[in-house]
């Protein structure tokens, strides 16, 4: 926004709004310099009132949205196990995959009473024990999976000699044999996408069943934030986003993937960054998203609102008071501009100097005759 620009409706209210407020603090002021004699006697050591002031800062401006949400993990699934194994015995954990592994098709998962669990890319899960002869989609699905790891040749629906012996490729790859009889469907889970990470081990070993074992999931981080459907129009899909965690300080990257109406509020669903690791999941974070329409086109000048004053002939003035006299200020007029959501106005001096580091007023104790 160029220096100087016009301001919205709702941000011309809140500077009224505070304006009214600076002055009602100034007849305040005002009338508490009408003293009673015996008042008078008992402030008269009473110390010098000075003003509270900050310095003009210069910067560029910006008046983003920002909105909180929770980071969610898309498409998350967990694995688990049942009270005993397919040959009857006690399951017990005996292996876990850990925490950030990254799970690609033939990957070992667990293992549970030395038993694995070993994750496959299928639509389909097994039907039921594999022996040879068995045929059906669920067995062409398991060849085209030992296909695509360079254990079989050819696809297929029948579970025959060839399969057998590339399953059994397949469990020393992972550290284990192939069992002597029909091959159970609990050392199988299948998973319509990978490749998935672990995201959270949730048992350890010497866990019995039934238990959840871990969470896995692509990794697709995303945080839904709720925004006003006229700032929803200031940024589309594919705007980038900024995302804060505000406990642990870590900031990630992203952008926006979707809005979806909500109520008198749109949703914005902001997608982040792969490799940011997962340890803002679940996190309270603060989202920022750009708004170049509301960004000044280079550093301004810059005030805090409650800097700003009316003055008696209706203008917008700040009071600037020096280092080496802070009781008595001068009125430098100014013209408002972008106001940012961090409490900060642009202004442009239209008579009198205003530079960067001068004190304006943004307080006063009693007693300071302000202009």
């Amino acid at each position: 926004m160029a220096v100087g620009g016009p301001l919205s409706r709702a941000r011309w209210l809140a500077i009224v709004v505070l304006a009214a407020g600076a002055a009602a603090m100034l007849s305040w002021v005002a009338a508490s310099s009408i003293r009673s004699p015996a008042a008078s006697g008992i402030d008269a050591d009473a110390p010098e009132p000075t003003p509270i002031a900050v310095p003009v800062e210069r910067l560029e401006l910006r008046d983003d949205i920002v909105a909180r949400g929770v980071v969610e993990l898309a498409d998350s699934v967990t694995v688990t196990v049942g009270a005993t194994t397919p040959s009857g015995e006690l399951a017990v954990v005996t292996e876990l995959a850990r925490s950030g592994t990254q799970i690609d098709e033939g990957s070992l998962l667990a293992m549970v009473s030395d038993r694995p669990i070993i994750a496959l890319r299928s639509a389909l899960p097994l039907f039921g024990p594999l022996e040879i002869g068995d045929r059906g989609s669920d067995i062409a699905e398991l060849r085209a999976a030992l296909v695509r790891l360079g254990l079989l040749d050819t696809v297929g629906d029948t579970f025959d000699t060839a399969t057998r012996e590339a399953l059994g490729g397949l469990y020393e790859r992972v550290g284990s044999r192939l069992p002597a009889g029909p091959v159970p469907v609990e050392d199988f889970r299948f998973f319509d996408r990978l490749p998935l990470r672990v995201v959270e081990v949730t048992a350890q070993r010497g866990d019995l069943g039934p238990a959840d074992l871990l969470v896995v999931a692509p990794g697709d981080m995303t945080v839904t934030v709720s925004i006003d459907p006229a700032e929803a129009s200031l940024v589309g899909e594919g705007s980038p986003a900024t995302v804060l965690a505000t406990r642990t300080g870590v900031s990630v990257t992203g952008s926006v993937i979707s809005f979806e109406p909500d109520g008198q509020q749109v949703l914005a669903t902001v997608g982040l960054d792969p490799g940011a690791g997962f340890s803002i999941v679940g996190e309270s974070v603060r989202a920022t998203l750009p708004v170049e329409q509301r960004a000044s086109a280079g550093p301004v000048m810059a005030v805090p609102v409650a800097a700003l004053v009316t003055d008696v002939h209706g203008e917008t003035v700040v009071a600037v008071v020096d280092q080496a006299d802070t009781i008595t200020p001068r009125s430098v007029r100014v013209l408002p501009g972008l106001v940012s959501r961090g409490g900060l106005v642009e202004v442009t001096a239209l008579d009198g100097d205003l530079d960067e580091g001068d004190l304006v007023v943004v307080g006063t104790d009693p007693g300071l005759d302000l202009p």
